[in-house]
């Protein structure tokens, strides 16, 4: 019993560690970075409208570039690793959720390029056309594609949140099974110490009462061996049995009156 609760509470623990692993190494990094990344797509999309509409804004001008040059791919690179590592987004649904996101933002990244391409200078703010085509790009492209990405990647991160919280119940639950299992345990050994005790006592009692038996057998023949004045002492009728001392007044008196015989 001691054995089997050991392997059973070991089994459940290593369930336990292996689960919060998953949670603590695996999930919440990628919500973290899914975080992360639909904070890019916000800031993205706020570089480009100053970059079209704000000409002296050279700051956001600078940041856009860095973000699509430097921040996205090492962003993207980081989640890749995540999920090649991952035992829990192996689901080809999975994967293919992450690769939609991930084509949509180079989607959204090429129109902010071709933004970027029209408006250099100053003379191409004063174009006319490459001006109306750059806010055209920002109106119709841009400003929609990362409304809608946004909301895939936050549909990713509220099914990632999900995929934790259903670890979490499942690390209760088996806390759970533990508590029950070291209750059900405790009980039977309380059940079994029990039983011991009463089959202790009871051989106990049962060797009392052999004992008193046994002794109750022997009171008859002990009792023929009381030596009163008028007890019989049983002997035999040869001569070798007659071995009393002839001193002594009752072995005198007890001889005599068997035997019939005076020493006087």
């Amino acid at each position: 019993m001691v054995i089997f609760n050991a392997i059973f509470n070991i089994y459940f623990i290593q369930k336990e560690k292996s689960n919060l692993e998953i949670i603590n190494d695996q999930i919440n990094p990628v919500n973290v970075n899914l975080n992360q990344l639909q904070f890019l797509i916000v800031r993205s999309k706020m570089y480009a409208t100053n970059w079209v509409y704000l000409q002296a804004e050279e700051e956001s001008k600078r940041n856009l570039n860095k973000l699509i040059s430097e921040d996205y791919p090492n962003l993207k690179n980081a989640l890749i690793a995540q999920f090649n590592f991952s035992k829990v987004f192996f689901q080809k649904a999975t994967q293919d959720s992450i690769n939609h996101i991930f084509n949509s933002c180079e989607v959204l990244f090429h129109y902010q390029r071709l933004i970027m391409g029209k408006l250099q200078d100053f003379s191409d703010y004063n174009n006319p056309t490459k001006k109306f085509e750059s806010e055209e790009l920002i109106e119709s492209e841009v400003l929609p594609r990362a409304k809608i990405l946004q909301d895939l990647v936050n549909r990713f991160v509220i099914f990632n949140r999900s995929v934790s919280v259903n670890y979490i119940k499942e690390i209760k639950n088996d806390s759970d099974k533990i508590m029950q299992i070291l209750f059900l345990m405790s009980f039977l050994m309380i059940i079994f110490v029990l039983a011991s005790v009463y089959f202790i006592y009871s051989n106990i009692n049962n060797s009392h009462s052999f004992k008193f038996c046994n002794y109750n057998l022997l009171l008859p023949q002990l009792s023929v061996f009381k030596t009163d004045e008028n007890a019989i002492i049983p002997f035999k009728t040869n001569e070798s049995d007659v071995g009393y001392d002839l001193t002594d007044r009752k072995s005198t008196r007890l001889n005599s009156s068997h035997l019939g015989i005076s020493y006087a």
